[in-house]
């Protein structure tokens, strides 16, 4: 997937595998592996044009590295050994972290990591996923999978929950915060490249997810986690509905998500489906009768299906324009208008429009008498009498 040479330790001397220095050296080679296989994910970038059919290969690489993270998570893949340490202050806490300068407990690791047998065979499927086979080429690795070479990053974020993934960047920090308390030197440098990649063949692509699960289950039954991992597959996908974002943009990538993932579920992984269901059910009722969105077929082709904006009715035309409700109330003048000279007041007087339409008056007969005109309201239309008729009545 992508050329990496990591700098791998010597190995120990039979007499030193007890140290508490090669334990954590060993501990951050097998972490730093997994970090680099939950990464390489995202060194796929989308085409810079919409395309369903990509966007749904996508997402299931997606749930894969969402089912690799909780895998990391169930088995403590970034935790030292109790003996070592079993909490840290972060020198650089994550995003999401509301308490940045409190201790941070490492998870409770898997003591089968640290055996010989099955840490081997960890680090190979790791490796799998990571990197190509020996005997490919990097030209011939990427006719193989379907990817080309990509200059541009215009990279959406596949995880099934984005908490998930900074939660692992923050635990893996503090492996290395504890590593360099300790004074043991981390076992890699400047020698990893990693490339970015864009689909250039969609069925070739597809083979290559079908071999990344296949990687990620045996690395779920090498473990015996399988029910752990799929109950917590399904509270992450429920939490994109249970937590949606505030924000109109976000909240539209959340339903887009939902539903490029219901697509998804309903083939592929059934057991998924009734957590994206749940999840899509709850924000229809959390939005239902907002004014910012409608759950209702979209309106434009840019928003997603299942949502358009909801737009207030137009305002009826009267023929009496209506006046704010505090416009009986006297305004206070501000200190600006102790500088204006008279003569601006007298020569540019301020008029509002109903004072405007009121001095056009309609035209009248001349021998009619000006009487003063009544209290009600100058734009008020009233009945015209003929002058002998109100002679009759004076």
């Amino acid at each position: 997937m992508a050329d990496i040479e990591v700098v791998r330790p010597t190995e120990p001397p039979a007499e030193a595998a007890d140290d508490p220095a090669t334990v954590l050296t060993n501990v951050l080679v097998i972490a730093h592996l997994f970090s680099q296989c939950v990464e390489v994910f995202n060194m796929i970038d989308p085409a810079p044009y919409w395309d369903k059919k990509e966007q749904l290969l996508l997402i299931r690489l997606g749930l894969q590295q969402a089912r690799l993270l909780i895998w990391g998570d169930i088995v403590g893949i970034s935790s030292p050994p109790p003996t070592i340490a079993t909490f840290m202050i972060p020198s650089h806490a994550g995003a999401m972290n509301p308490e940045p300068t409190d201790p941070i407990y490492f998870l409770e690791r898997d003591p089968r990591l640290d055996e010989e047998e099955t840490g081997k065979r960890v680090k190979e499927l790791l490796n799998e996923i990571l990197d190509r086979a020996d005997h490919l080429s990097r030209e011939e690795m990427m006719e193989l999978y379907g990817l080309k070479g990509s200059k541009k990053s215009t990279y959406k974020q596949l995880t099934v929950d984005p908490n998930r993934l900074e939660g692992f960047r923050e635990k893996f920090g503090l492996l290395q915060d504890v590593a360099h308390v300790q004074g043991v030197r981390i076992p890699w440098g400047n020698s990893i490249t990693m490339q970015r990649w864009t689909i250039n063949d969609q069925a070739k692509f597809a083979g290559y997810i079908k071999k990344i699960e296949e990687n990620v289950t045996q690395l779920v039954e090498l473990m015996g986690v399988g029910e752990k991992v799929e109950r917590a597959m399904k509270l992450d996908i429920k939490a994109i509905g249970w937590h949606p974002s505030i924000q109109r943009i976000h909240a539209a990538k959340e339903i887009s998500k939902l539903k490029l993932l219901h697509e998804v579920t309903v083939t592929e992984f059934p057991a998924y489906e009734p957590a994206v269901q749940e999840a899509l059910d709850n924000l229809n009722d959390k939005w239902k009768g907002s004014g910012a969105y409608e759950m209702t077929p979209p309106a434009s082709p840019g928003l997603p299906q299942g949502m358009k904006l909801s737009t207030d009715p137009k305002p009826k035309l009267t023929s009496r324009p209506s006046s704010p409700p505090d416009a009986d109330k006297e305004k206070r003048p501000s200190i600006f208008s102790f500088f204006k000279s008279k003569s601006s007041d007298r020569t540019s007087p301020k008029k509002s429009i109903v004072a405007a339409l009121a001095e056009v008056d309609t035209p009248r007969s001349k021998s009619e008498s000006h009487h003063p005109r009544s209290s009600k309201s100058k734009l008020e239309v009233e009945p015209q009498r003929s002058k002998s008729l109100s002679g009759l009545l004076e």
